[in-house]
């Protein structure tokens, strides 16, 4: 700052300073320093905002392009979004399309399967129903056929008998007596002598025709008559080689058959009958206690034929084994009339089992 000029006016006749002035001049001075300096700082700091405005700029400037790169990018990601989303339509039309055709298949083939199963087990109801009535035809001419067996025995055994009085009568011996065909020792032990005589053996056998359409056929008889020399070596051992030749030797009953003869239901219940026969069966040897303990059982049913056929309907569907008499005796002393729904839910679950055996293997075969 410039001096007062009026100081200077008053004062400058005389070249001493005052005091004030002085200090004046001091303050001056330390404020010029002090304005100096803060126009220094001042400058510096404009030249450090400039650099740093320079700066910003260049960042600016780079941040401007790579806003106008992400721009392209972004454009460009869009019309790659636009294309993978109209591919995706495109495909997911073409995936519902072969979906609903592969249903309309599916469903087409279910049926088609459905009807074929339906068939089969129709086909395989119809063999279980045929075998069944086979399998009791053959029973009933297995029984026939045991019971023509043993009146053709008898009828052999008479006429042997018959035969060998009449060549003791021809050789005038004594006629022997009915020869004891229960073991084959005693036979052995028996000699008969006489004069020579000729022995006539007439034999009458039938056989058995089976027909395409009759089970049992008919019967073909025919006759042989055969003549053989007597003398003193034939008459003797006639007992130990023509008799045994031409019919068959009884054995003793074994205590297996004596047990089975046991098995008879009588006056008993079915339960009572079935405990009567389990304990029987404990004495049976393990061999016997199933197929031949339940046969045994079976044919002793004679009270009720209802219970017989229900149980024979039973055992055809579920095995002709010693539990399913068991289960079939203990539900019917409970009082439980399930036989028929037991044995169409067996047929019906066995007959699925190999519907579906076959469908399998029909599958298996077509892979």
């Amino acid at each position: 700052m410039s001096p007062n000029p009026l100081s200077e006016a008053n004062d400058g006749s005389t070249a001493v300073s005052s005091k004030t002035s002085l200090l004046w001049a001091y303050q001056l001075r330390k404020e010029h320093i002090h304005l100096v300096n803060r126009i220094e700082d001042v400058n510096s700091d404009l030249l450090s905002y400039s650099s740093r405005a320079t700066e910003h700029h260049q960042n600016l400037s780079n941040l401007e392009r790579l806003v106008k790169s992400l721009q392209t990018e972004n454009y460009t990601l869009k019309n790659e979004v636009t294309i993978v989303r109209d591919k995706f339509a495109a495909s997911l039309d073409q995936v519902n399309k072969q979906v609903a055709a592969a249903m309309v298949t599916t469903k087409n083939g279910r049926e088609e399967k459905t009807k074929e199963e339906k068939e089969s087990l129709a086909k395989l109801e119809c063999g279980f129903e045929h075998l069944g009535l086979r399998m009791k035809e053959l029973a009933q001419g297995m029984v026939e056929l045991k019971m023509g067996m043993a009146g053709m025995e008898k009828k052999c055994e008479c006429l042997a008998v018959k035969q060998m009085e009449l060549a003791a009568w021809q050789g005038k011996m004594p006629p022997p007596k009915k020869p004891n065909i229960s073991t084959p020792k005693s036979r052995a032990g028996r000699t008969q002598t006489g004069v020579r005589a000729s022995l006539i053996v007439s034999l009458r056998y039938s056989k058995t025709a089976e027909g395409k359409d009759d089970y049992h056929g008919k019967q073909a008889s025919s006759f042989t008559q055969m003549t053989y020399p007597a003398n003193e070596a034939t008459m003797s051992t006639m007992t130990d080689s023509l008799i045994p030749d031409s019919m068959p030797v009884y054995p003793a009953i074994s205590p297996i058959d004596l047990l089975f003869q046991k098995i008879k239901q009588d006056d008993r219940g079915l339960y009572d009958y079935f405990t009567f026969a389990a304990e029987l069966r404990s004495e049976l040897p393990r061999r016997k206690q199933e197929g031949h303990m339940v046969e045994a059982f079976f044919d002793g049913l004679s009270n009720d034929s209802a219970v017989k056929m229900a149980m024979e309907e039973y055992l055809d569907a579920l095995g002709w084994i010693w539990s399913n008499v068991e289960g079939f005796c203990r539900r019917d002393q409970q009082g439980y009339n399930t036989r028929s729904r037991t044995r169409a839910s067996a047929t019906k679950s066995r007959v699925k089992s190999v519907a579906r055996k076959g469908t399998v293997e029909k599958d298996k075969s077509q892979l």
